[in-house]
């Protein structure tokens, strides 16, 4: 990753990693962190009557 220009960064299995509009997680553990972030980076706003 390294060689191509990236920067690894090392989360814990339960988060998410947002750079720019790209969204990044580790694994399954991380799939609630990940669709809240997906959803903040599309603007969606969830509201609860």
């Amino acid at each position: 990753m390294r060689l191509a220009g990236g920067t690894y960064i090392d989360l814990s299995p339960t988060e998410a990693y947002v750079d720019g509009n790209m969204v990044s997680a580790k694994g399954w553990t991380a799939l609630a962190a990940f669709m809240r972030e997906c959803l903040n980076v599309l603007g969606t706003k969830i509201t609860h009557a």
